[in-house]
């Protein structure tokens, strides 16, 4: 099975390749596609071979001479050779041919093909007939072409379509995509299904955390590469006119520890300003660097470079301008190096000029946003995105400039992840040593947010990959730096330590990205209780709890996200799977409790010597391997099933122990003391291996830090196993609860499955961070539509202040919220807008009636106290 971007080089538009970003699958391409227009080019294809035939017939293949014509026509004439000269008259019709020819048996012969007799007997067909002929060859001739052409438009359109999770829907003569609903799947983007493939290098070392070697980029007065420490960046949401208000807002991010500032230059007023905001900051004693956004625009790019220290260009957009993801274009080998010539002809004045004056250059490609050409021979992949950055780095390179760095961001932490892995193994592959700048576009705000930030960088920074950082929030640029410093210090302090685990022959596919196929518990005979609840198809949570926590019962309900109708448990759409207590309950109200939750569908989990003192019906018994052996082990009073425990040192010998073993997890939680990544791969090769499908969850339990530094430890820790496919949930702790309580970790478990890719429990959004393109308040925005529509799992809903990047920006989404003038707003389907100009006051409105014409929306739940009055 191969997975997120396999390069090739043929165009992915002619091969039959599964489609999927998101971690979504959708149907091959090809088959999917073309099957109308192959249809009809087969019609056209009978019906010219038949015209064919006809007017190049020998006396003896008229004989026995079957035709289709026509969709409803059936013309089949079997003639017979009959002597005579007294025969030689022609048959006009029908009823003439029954007439004269007693002997053949005659259907209906269409009129305008005369049969004529030769003097021999024979029926051949009339010259009179041939223009007829002719004319109906050059009809299906046409057709086939037709056919041809609107085959290959439409497996160019239901690509794109497919590579945003959308469903390709006739509308006349176009293709209208409607979002289908979300399944999790077992690959990701351009997962060709045929063939296994390489897996070259990508970073340093996979049994520790060691720097990426690269040269040192200068932007301004920062040393950016591998050689210095990872430098934070930021980007301001003022208008760049506004000299006065974008000057403070970079003072402020600078005073919060910013190395970095990005503004948004989107045209020559504001390529003007940047050279006041620059003055402005040296003469107020701020040097810190300042990075011109472009798009769209050259030659403000080329005026913007004397003020600025760095210039970000988009290889989407940087040429081709605004897309129209309905071009059918193909474009031939001709087609696309003219392009790539005439990006050359006008990139080259930028590089140049940044040479001269010292400027640096991010090579920044956008997974949303890739040019027609590009996903018109690559589609939307990691291919496609590093392929576009590589066109512009040749150039660079070409010219000896050698000051850029790369980055590869999108929206879905897993493409994203992927991307750079990709990248930077192309980069291997050709010796190259750029510094790459990392980032999760668009991560939203608050927790999810960060914990998306933290999936996808936190992981490439534990491989060493990263030289400069940013977290892109939808909140006030200052916010940005603190998780910025927390994702850095992640990342240098498992380099310093050098933890890591000895070579261990890791043979991880990470370019295939494949979910491990794990065996859920079963039912089996004599049980006594339904224990296929204990775990969660497409990803678990559990809870560890206290003996305080057992007895405040309304309390831990909620906790767990139970809801609860006349004080009884039940599980909702974001209940915990099971529960783990580290002490048996004796007392008989604690022990009512577990068998509430037990019949709500809770598993309980204790371990195996409490349960030996203090028998707990129907609990499950945690034990060690060396407890459990191979098989099934002795069991306690009351205990039909067991689950293990790993912590990570354990030898390849000691896991191939639990082949066979029936056991109905793994709960692995490593020692703080070792490198949580480098340990899990071990495990899971070792596991690999031995083909044991046993499930896993990954458990860590957090002291003495903040809430905000969990969450980022638990995505980058854990999410660097999870986006590899590795691990089927996980069990956050926090003793005493002083970063986060019992609710508070079951939100953030439920938040890190879901940034995973695994498990949707509430809507997806995907917003930008605001810039000065914005136009209108983002944050108020973005929150009034989560407010109203939070409740859709399964459901992606973009918030995007403009549409700088073109509908690609939001590939991640199924309806999008796009600014396009001051208080109005655009919605979209997929990535095609279908309504436009709707005053900002009525939009959500409009949006919410977009999703249930979609049939995608469900209604609230009822409140709690509402299922109380039912019950009662």
């Amino acid at each position: 099975m191969a997975g997120v971007g396999e390069r090739s080089n043929l165009p992915c538009v002619h091969q039959s390749y599964h489609s999927v970003v998101d971690g979504f699958e959708a149907a091959p391409l090809v088959s999917r596609s073309a099957l109308p227009p192959i249809v009809y080019g087969c019609i056209a294809t009978v019906t010219l071979g038949i015209c064919v035939v006809v007017a190049t017939a020998t006396p003896q293949q008229v004989q026995h001479f079957t035709a289709s014509v026509g969709a409803s026509q059936r013309v089949a004439s079997t003639l017979m050779r009959m002597p005579g000269s007294d025969l030689a008259s022609t048959v006009t019709n029908t009823a003439t041919a029954r007439q004269q020819l007693p002997g053949a048996r005659v259907s209906r012969i269409p009129a305008g093909l005369q049969l004529d007799i030769d003097m021999t007997g024979n029926m051949v067909p009339s010259w009179t007939s041939f223009p007829g002929i002719a004319l109906g060859s050059l009809l299906a001739l046409a057709g086939l072409a037709m056919a041809v052409y609107r085959s290959i438009g439409r497996v160019q359109k239901v690509a794109l379509a497919a590579a945003t999770g959308a469903k390709a829907l006739p509308a006349g003569n176009h293709t209208r995509l409607a979002p289908p609903p979300r399944r999790n799947i077992t690959r990701c983007a351009n997962a060709n299904a045929d063939g296994e493939m390489e897996h070259p290098k990508y970073c340093e070392s996979y049994v520790e955390s060691r720097r990426r070697p690269t040269h040192t980029v200068w932007i301004g007065k920062v040393p950016v590469g591998s050689e210095h420490p990872l430098a934070l960046q930021t980007m301001t949401t003022t208008n760049t006119r506004d000299v006065e208000a974008t000057v403070t807002q970079c003072k402020k991010v600078a005073d919060a520890g910013a190395d970095i500032v990005r503004i948004t230059v989107q045209g020559m007023k504001e390529a003007e300003a940047c050279m006041e905001i620059k003055n402005k900051l040296v003469a107020d004693g701020y040097d810190i660097p300042l990075v011109a956004d472009i798009h769209f625009a050259p030659k403000v790019a080329l005026k913007v470079a004397e003020a600025v220290d760095k210039i970000r260009v988009n290889p989407g957009n940087f040429m081709d301008g605004a897309k129209k993801f309905d071009d059918d274009k193909i474009y031939t080998d001709e087609e696309y190096e003219a392009e790539l010539e005439a990006i050359e002809e006008l990139f080259t004045p930028l590089v140049l000029k940044c040479k001269e004056l010292g400027r640096a250059i991010r090579i920044g490609t956008n997974h949303g946003s890739l040019s027609a050409r590009t996903l018109a021979r690559y589609g939307d992949t990691a291919d496609g995105m590093v392929e576009s950055a590589f066109e512009f780095a040749r150039i660079c390179r070409k010219l000896d400039f050698h000051n850029f760095v790369f980055s590869m961001k999108a929206s879905n932490p897993l493409v994203m992840v992927q991307a750079y892995r990709l990248l930077a193994a192309r980069m291997y592959e050709e010796g190259w040593t750029y510094p790459l700048h990392l980032g999760v576009t668009e991560a939203g705000e608050g927790e999810d947010g960060r914990m998306k930030s933290a999936i996808g960088i936190g992981a490439l920074l534990l491989d060493g990959l990263g030289d400069t950082i940013r977290v892109s929030l939808t909140e006030d640029p200052d916010l940005e730096i603190k998780p910025c410093k927390i994702l850095a210090g992640i990342g240098q302090d498992s380099v310093k330590e050098a933890k890591g685990v000895p070579d261990f022959g890791e043979d991880r596919q990470w370019r295939n990205f494949g979910r491990r196929e794990a065996d859920l518990p079963a039912q089996r005979e004599g049980d006594v209780l339904d224990y296929r609840s204990l775990l969660h198809r497409d990803g678990s949570v559990l809870a560890a709890i206290t003996a305080e926590e057992l007895a405040a019962e309304p309390a831990l309900y909620s906790a767990l996200g139970c809801k609860t109708a006349v004080g009884m448990p039940f599980k909702d759409i974001a209940t915990v799977d099971s529960v783990l207590l580290d002490k048996a309950p004796t007392d008989e109200a604690a022990l009512k409790v577990l068998r509430r939750l037990q019949e709500a569908g809770l598993g309980v989990f204790i371990p195996l010597e409490e349960l030996q003192a203090n028998p707990v019906p129907n609990a499950v018994a945690l034990m060690t391997m060396s407890q459990a052996g191979g098989g099934a082990p002795e069991l306690p009073e009351g205990c039909q099933r067991f689950a293990v425990t790993a912590d990570g040192t354990e030898t390849a010998e000691q896991v191939s122990a639990l082949k066979g073993s029936l056991a109905d997890l793994v709960l692995f939680r490593p020692s703080p003391d070792l490198s949580y990544t480098h340990v899990g791969r071990r495990f899971f090769e070792y596991l690999r291996r031995d083909d044991i499908r046993i499930p896993v969850i990954f458990a860590k339990s957090f002291e003495g830090v903040t809430k905000e530094e969990l969450v980022l430890q638990a995505g980058s820790q854990i999410g660097s196993l999870l986006v590899d496919g590795m691990g089927e949930g996980v069990m956050l702790q926090n003793p005493g609860g002083s970063a986060a309580n019992l609710n508070e970790l079951r939100l953030i478990s439920f938040g890190q499955l879901q940034g995973c890719r695994m498990r949707n429990t509430k809507t997806e959004f995907v917003s930008c961070p605001s810039c000065g393109r914005t136009l209108f308040d983002l944050q108020e925005v973005t929150a009034q539509i989560a407010e109203k529509t939070g409740h859709l799992p399964g459901v992606a809903i973009a918030v995007m202040g403009c549409i700088v990047n073109g509908p690609g920006e939001m590939a991640d989404a199924d309806f999008g919220y796009v600014g396009t003038v001051p208080g109005k707003i655009d919605l979209y389907v997929g990535r095609e807008v279908v309504k436009k100009g709707i005053p900002m006051e009525s939009a959500t409105d409009e949006l919410i009636e977009l999703i249930k014409e979609y049939g995608r929306w469900v209604d609230p739940e009822p409140a709690e106290e509402e299922l109380v009055a039912e019950a009662v």
